[in-house]
């Protein structure tokens, strides 16, 4: 019996004493975690979360979490990924993305992520970001949601709300992955989810396979940040 397309969805939780190892070292655990600088930053558990920190070293540091760079998720099956987070950031030097992309092992940069689709917080102000990168080109939103205060906050990258029926006489239907949507909120203001930014943001390019990453970097200065991730909500398509 044909039973069409499942809806599967691999949930990561970070209760209790969740073990994330370095690079190359032997686990069964999905994820990773690269730390980098003379005095490096830090990536470990911490009541409930895994918590990536850049400390008062007034110098460059870097931290990121990632799946060992194992692409599990086909890009074209995606429907959704949530994070449920918070952000403590002090000053305007520290970078923080999170979201799903095909690198991550060993980056010290945002700008290292490809073929990604990430929230984004950074020097110019606590104004939560939208943004994607594909061969080369980068597009980003800036929202009016501030965030860096520690409230614990629901956030979606939706490949599922943009896809257009074959109704619609305009155009073609667009892929999810062609028509990707930001949304983000505070469930304790009443906002669990609501629309990011105005922008479609199209990764129709790229036919490969993400992991979901999270990095926190800053080049210099003293100023501290602290990410903490509370649980990553795959969902994806599976026949």
């Amino acid at each position: 019996m044909q039973m069409g397309n499942l809806v599967r969805e691999d949930r990561y939780t970070f209760r209790g004493n969740t073990l994330i190892t370095a690079t190359g070292s032997p686990s069964d655990l999905p994820w990773r975690k690269n730390v980098a600088g003379s005095t490096p930053a830090t990536i470990g558990p911490s009541g409930g979360d895994v918590e990536l920190a850049l400390t008062s070293f007034d110098g460059a540091q870097s931290c990121v979490l990632h799946m060992d760079d194992v692409l599990s998720y086909d890009i074209d099956d995606l429907i959704a990924i949530d994070f449920v987070w918070s952000l403590t950031l002090s000053g305007s030097t520290p970078d923080v993305a999170f979201g799903v992309a095909s690198t991550g092992l060993g980056e010290t940069t945002v700008a290292g992520l490809e073929d990604s689709a990430l929230f984004r917080v950074n020097g110019d102000s606590l104004a939560l970001k939208a943004m994607t990168e594909v061969g080369g080109t980068t597009t980003s939103e800036t929202s009016g949601q501030i965030v860096g205060g520690g409230d614990y906050l629901t956030s979606r990258i939706d490949f599922a709300t943009g896809v257009k029926p074959f109704s619609d006489p305009r155009s073609l239907p667009k892929s999810g992955k062609g028509a990707i949507s930001f949304l983000s909120g505070n469930p304790s203001n009443g906002r669990a989810l609501e629309k990011l930014v105005s922008t479609e943001f199209d990764l129709s390019s790229y036919s490969g396979s993400v992991q979901p990453v999270a990095l926190l970097a800053k080049a210099s200065g003293a100023e501290t940040c602290v990410l903490k991730i509370r649980e990553i909500c795959v969902q994806y398509k599976a026949s």
